[in-house]
């Protein structure tokens, strides 16, 4: 039972979430018409019971007894996370617009895109001046990240893609990939939810490796850049 209303959520989650974007039909809305549509391997969808006059915003949905991603080491399993994430984007490319109209999805458009640097920017004046420097010189140019990020192929994105949001369950001889937490979903480039995947204390061999396992092959010049800009994001 998941109580997404504004008022329940834990004082020291509200600091880390931003509440500019926050939307408690999000969830509810990829869990009931996007993800139960689809065998994923996500969590079932049980109910949901929305109020928009008493601000209720519950979700029901399968627990999952799976290892948070952050505690396996076995890097096999994290191939086969790079592998789902790949069959999850393939199957939603090119339906950003049935998928828009079922669930209000964030958009990365130009103005999201340019919402975030210029937050850091603005989080930054009270840091050291270097830092401060460094993200206003980056910003001069951010334009060009910005115009090579919206080429790049559309897909439902999980929008939150790291090791904490993702379940890992043995079941029937296979392992269940279970990405939870869908409350930032969204329409972009798949490479954003493998930037998240891939960010961390990773060897440069180790993440060459998930990114391997992502395409299915070695990436290309222009595809590393793509995804480094998404890192960058």
């Amino acid at each position: 039972f998941k109580n997404l209303s504004l008022n329940s959520i834990l004082e020291e989650a509200r600091d880390v979430k931003h509440q500019f974007l926050f939307n408690p039909e999000r969830e509810i809305s990829v869990y009931r018409s996007i993800l139960s549509h689809d065998d994923l391997g996500t969590a079932k969808h049980y109910g949901s019971a929305v109020d928009r006059d008493k601000a209720r915003y519950w979700l029901f949905i399968e627990t999952v007894p799976g290892l948070e991603m952050y505690q396996v080491g076995e890097f096999e399993t994290w191939r086969q996370v790079a592998r789902w994430l790949a069959a999850m984007h393939a199957k939603f490319v090119n339906r950003t617009e049935e998928l828009q109209g079922k669930a209000p999805l964030l958009l990365y458009d130009r103005d999201y895109y340019q919402l975030w640097p210029q937050r850091a920017v603005a989080h930054a004046r009270h840091r050291a001046p270097g830092i401060r420097a460094m993200l206003e010189k980056l910003l001069i140019r951010y334009d060009r990240v910005i115009d090579r990020l919206l080429q790049l192929p559309e897909t439902l994105l999980h929008g939150d893609f790291y090791a904490s949001n993702i379940l890992a369950q043995p079941l029937d001889g296979r392992l269940r990939i279970c990405p939870v937490d869908w409350d930032m979903a969204a329409i972009g480039p798949g490479f954003i939810d493998l930037a998240a995947l891939i960010s961390g204390q990773w060897t440069k061999t180790e993440g060459d490796d998930l990114i391997k396992a992502y395409l299915g092959r070695i990436p290309t010049d222009d595809t590393r850049m793509d995804i480094e800009c998404c890192q960058l994001h």
